[in-house]
């Protein structure tokens, strides 16, 4: 097996807290490899000059939610051409592994190049936490304390002046895992999620089950990709608005508004993602001094594994069946399964 002395790192796609971590769980006194990054994303790799990690005090940025490493949307990976350019720059930079650290379109991307002639392997970083093959992604409980906290203030404003309703737009992507997490961990009282149906008339008559009872405001967390008319195009805000408009023509009652956006994705990481982010980032470098590559670095049964980013990129993620019992017990959920 030839050894690898020289690995880059990009960031691609939407960020997320935590990269940093990542970054400095690569790094250790006893790693002979050489580690480089750009700034970017994939196109980075082909329009801006390597940064050598040994020059940066990576262990203060570990705490930061200012990424050492930008990213970008990128359209170099989107075409066979594309890739062959990223693939000749990289190995004439004595490259021997690219590290991938983004979602789905990201790790599709690095399983192409890998089969194209670039070893590569992924780690999942995206607030989202919807991709197949790890238990959580990187940025993901960060997100969903985002969302809690706010969840936290809402019911002190509706105790103080009751008899209204709110509701939440979250992020999420075509899942929704933040808002079913952020939903129960802050006690609101309904969630829409796109993985089931909800019918307006449905959740207004929730709503006034709920206010007839002993509480007397109703809190509603909405995933930001619940749309029925059309398909949700990543960057869409908003629908909340459209679903809160049908329920007060039903129940003739203002529906309250926050639609959080991109709040979510910034800030410091929490430990959960920091811990989360070292241990997948020094297992990489662990991995492929073992000659691994095609794979994406999971968390998963309290540990780090190696899947086959074949697999990640062809199988979707399920909801917690778990969280999603506790919530449809609950009465929070308002709809079937849509198949």
């Amino acid at each position: 097996m030839k050894p690898i002395k020289r690995i880059a790192v990009i960031v691609s796609g939407g960020d997320a807290p935590g990269i940093n971590s990542v970054l400095f769980g690569m790094i250790s006194k006893n790693n002979d490899i050489e580690i480089y990054g750009f700034n970017g994303g994939y196109d980075g790799i082909l329009n801006s000059e390597p940064i050598y990690f040994k020059d940066i005090n990576l262990r203060q940025a570990n705490v930061s939610g200012n990424s050492i490493l930008q990213t970008s949307r990128s359209a170099a990976p989107r075409t066979k051409e594309g890739r062959a350019k990223i693939i000749k720059r990289l190995k004439s930079l004595g490259i021997d592994t690219l590290i991938v650290c983004g979602g789905d379109g990201s790790l599709k991307a690095a399983e192409l190049l890998t089969e194209e002639g670039m070893p590569c392997l992924g780690i999942p970083l995206t607030i989202d936490n919807d991709i197949y093959g790890t238990e959580f992604t990187i940025g993901y409980n960060t997100a969903v304390k985002r969302v809690v906290d706010v969840l936290y203030n809402l019911h002190q404003t509706a105790h103080n002046m009751p008899g209204r309703i709110f509701m939440v737009e979250v992020f999420g992507g075509k899942s929704g895992h933040i808002a079913l997490a952020g939903a129960l961990a802050g006690g609101a009282d309904i969630v829409i999620i796109p993985e089931m149906t909800r019918r307006p008339e449905d959740i207004a008559s929730r709503i006034k089950e709920i206010l007839k009872s002993k509480n007397d405001y109703v809190i509603i967390v909405c995933s930001e990709s619940v749309y029925d008319t059309r398909d949700y195009i990543p960057g869409d805000q908003g629908i909340s608005m459209e679903i809160g408009k049908k329920i007060e023509e039903l129940i003739g009652m203002r529906v309250r508004h926050s639609v959080l956006g991109y709040f979510q994705r910034g800030g410091d990481p929490d430990p959960a993602d920091s811990l989360l982010a070292l241990q997948m980032g020094s297992f990489a470098i662990e991995s492929i001094k073992n000659g691994k590559s095609g794979y994406m670095v999971g968390w998963n049964h309290h540990r780090c594994v190696l899947v086959p980013l074949s697999k990640v990129v062809s199988n979707r993620k399920e909801l917690d069946n778990n969280l999603l019992k506790i919530a449809l017990e609950k009465e929070m959920i308002i709809g079937n399964e849509i198949m």
